[in-house]
C-alpha cells in the first residue's frame, strides 16, 4: 500500500516583506519595517524613523528612505512619507506610505499579515528577522518564544508590550516583526512589532535575553486600520523532485518463503549436480538420517569449482554449515 506524499508547507517568509529604514543624509540603516499592504504601507517604530533624522513633533513633510533587503548599497533608496503616528507617549508604531516604488510593488507582492498577540501568549517559537549593525554583516535572524503583556505605569499605551524571550534579538532590530511559528498552533501572523531589544544589567553584566514587542492589536484600529488576522493558511512549500510513491514500489519488501535466517535459494547455481543435491536433501529429511557419503559432500562443486576456498559461490558452504546445524 503506498503512503500519502507528503505536502510540504512554510510559513510566511519574513524576508518578502521586511524593508529597511535608512538614513537619507548617508544611507545607514537605522531599523526595520513591514509592508504591510500592495499599495506600499510600511509599519514601523516612532523611535526608528525619529534615528532617521525626522522629527515628527516638527512641522512635515516628514520623510524616510527605505530599501528591500535585496538591495544592493548602491542601489537608490525609495521614498515613505508618514501616514500615520500616535502620540509620543504612545505605542511606538507609525505609519508610512511609498512615494515611488521604483517597480518593486505589484499585483501578488507579498505582504505581512499581522494579529493580535493574546493569540500567541506563552507560545514556544517566534521567528523574527531585521537590520542590526554588525560591521560587515547588515542581516540577522533572531529566534526565541512568547510570554505574555506587561504593565508599563506612566504611559499612554493603547496596547501592552508583549514580553519575549530571546537571545538573538539586539540594538537595530526595532521595527523587526515577530512571526508566530510554533508548529503546536500555526498561527502563522505577526504578533508582535519589536520595539525594545535585550538590557544590560550593569550590576550583574549580564545581559537578560528579554525584549519588548508592540501589540499589532493598536494598528487595527485609527488612525491605521489595517486588517488582522487570528490565524494565516500556511503557503505550499517546493515539492521534492522524487517520485516518492514510484520510490515505495522499488523499496517495498516482496513477500515469499521465510527462510528464518538460512540464506535464499541458490536455485540453478546447483543445476551441475542438481540430482546429487536432491539425494542429500531427501537422505536428511528422512526419519534414519542416513550418513551422507563424505566424498559426495567434499565433491560437491559451487557455481564455479568446488566446495571449499576456491569455490566461486560462497553460499555453498554456508549451505551446508546451516545443513549441519538444523
Amino acid at each position: 500500500m503506498s503512503l500519502p506524499t507528503p505536502v510540504r508547507v512554510r510559513f510566511q517568509d519574513l524576508r518578502n516583506f521586511t524593508v529597511q529604514v535608512r538614513r537619507a543624509r548617508d544611507q545607514y540603516i537605522v531599523g526595520a519595517g513591514l509592508l504591510v499592504s500592495e499599495t506600499g504601507k510600511i509599519v514601523t517604530c516612532r523611535h526608528v524613523v525619529k534615528g532617521a533624522g525626522v522629527d515628527l513633533d516638527a512641522p512635515g513633510p516628514h520623510e524616510v528612505c527605505v530599501a528591500f533587503p535585496n538591495a544592493r548599497p548602491d542601489e537608490p533608496s525609495l521614498r515613505a512619507s508618514v501616514a500615520a503616528h500616535l502620540a509620543p507617549d504612545e505605542d511606538d508604531v507609525v505609519l508610512l506610505q511609498l512615494l515611488d516604488d521604483g517597480g518593486s510593488l505589484g499585483p501578488g507582492q507579498q505582504v505581512a499579515k499581522l494579529g493580535r498577540a493574546e493569540s500567541s501568549f506563552w507560545h514556544k517559537e517566534f521567528r523574527c528577522y531585521g537590520f542590526p549593525d554588525l560591521g560587515a554583516v547588515s542581516q540577522l535572524w533572531a529566534t526565541g518564544s512568547f510570554r505574555d503583556s506587561i504593565y508599563v505605569p506612566l504611559t499612554a499605551y493603547r496596547t501592552k508590550p508583549v514580553q519575549l524571550d530571546s537571545n538573538d534579538l539586539v540594538y537595530g532590530m526595532s521595527g523587526a516583526g515577530v512571526l508566530d511559528t510554533d508548529p503546536r498552533h500555526n498561527r502563522n501572523v505577526i504578533a508582535g512589532i519589536v520595539f525594545k531589544t535585550n538590557i544590560w544589567v550593569e550590576e550583574t553584566g549580564k545581559n537578560q535575553d528579554v525584549a519588548w514587542a508592540v501589540d499589532p492589536e493598536v494598528l487595527g484600529a485609527p488612525p491605521f486600520d489595517l486588517p488582522l488576522y487570528e490565524t494565516v493558511p500556511m503557503s505550499e512549500a517546493p515539492q521534492p523532485k522524487t517520485d516518492i510513491a514510484a520510490a515505495q514500489r522499488v523499496a517495498a519488501a516482496e513477500l515469499g518463503v521465510r527462510l528464518f535466517g538460512a540464506p535464499p535459494s541458490l536455485g540453478d547455481a546447483w543445476a551441475a549436480r542438481r540430482e546429487l543435491v536432491e539425494v542429500i536433501s531427501a537422505d536428511w529429511g528422512s526419519d534414519e538420517r542416513r550418513v551422507v557419503d563424505a566424498v559426495n559432500l567434499v565433491s560437491l562443486p559451487g557455481c564455479g569449482g568446488r566446495v571449499g576456498p576456491g569455490s566461486g559461490d560462497p553460499w555453498c558452504c554456508v549451505r551446508l554449515l546451516w545443513w549441519s546445524c538444523r
